[in-house]
C-alpha cells in the first residue's frame, strides 16, 4: 500500500511539474509600440487560436498565452489591425516587441442629425428653424418678472431683519457692532 500512494505523488508531481512548465513555456509577454509616439495602452491583444485574449497595460505592455503557429491580432481603434504568427523563436525570446502603425480616419463631410449643419455658420443660421427658449416670462407667469436677490443683498437682509420670529441677528448685530 505504501508503494502504491508514493507512485500516486510521483505522479502528481511530475504532472504538476509539466503543467507549470506548459504554463511558463507557453506564455508570450511583450511591448506594443506606436511608430509615431501615440499611447498603446487598452490594446487588445486576441490568439485565435485558443480563443483567449488580453490587453495592454499603459505602458503597452501584455501577457497572453500562446503556442507555435497561434495567431495574434492587435486591435485598437487608433491603430491599423495587426496579426502576428507566433514562432518558436518568439516563444524563447524574452521580451516581443510589437510595432503598431497609426490608423488616421480623415472624413470628408461631416453632417449632425437631426440639423444636417454643413459647418458653414452664414448658411446654416439662416436655414435653422429655432423656436424660442421657453421662459417663465414666454408663459406669462406671475412670478415672472421677479427679481432674485444676490448674496450679498440676502445676507444684508438676514443681518438686519433677523429673517425669523425672534430677529437675534441683528441684536447680535447691534452688541457686537
Amino acid at each position: 500500500m505504501r508503494s502504491h500512494n508514493s507512485h500516486i505523488v510521483a505522479f502528481l508531481f511530475c504532472s504538476l511539474s509539466l503543467s507549470a512548465q506548459d504554463w511558463f513555456s507557453d506564455r508570450v509577454m511583450g511591448q506594443i509600440h506606436s511608430t509615431s509616439g501615440t499611447d498603446v495602452s487598452a490594446i487588445h491583444i486576441l490568439n485565435t487560436s485558443i480563443k483567449k485574449a488580453t490587453i495592454s497595460d499603459a505602458r503597452g505592455f501584455f501577457d497572453i498565452r500562446a503556442s507555435v503557429g497561434d495567431t495574434l491580432i492587435f486591435s485598437a481603434i487608433q491603430f491599423k489591425r495587426k496579426e502576428v504568427v507566433i514562432s518558436e523563436d518568439m516563444l524563447e525570446s524574452k521580451m516581443l516587441l510589437v510595432p503598431m502603425e497609426d490608423a488616421l480616419t480623415e472624413l470628408d463631410e461631416v453632417v449632425v442629425t437631426p440639423y444636417n449643419l454643413t459647418g458653414d455658420m452664414g448658411r446654416d443660421a439662416n436655414r435653422l428653424n429655432i423656436t424660442p427658449v421657453v421662459t417663465a416670462t414666454s408663459l406669462g407667469l406671475p412670478n415672472a418678472y421677479v427679481r432674485v436677490p444676490t448674496q450679498a443683498e440676502r445676507m444684508l437682509f438676514e443681518a438686519t431683519s433677523g429673517g425669523g420670529l425672534l430677529p437675534l441677528n441683528p441684536i447680535l448685530n447691534g452688541i457686537s457692532g
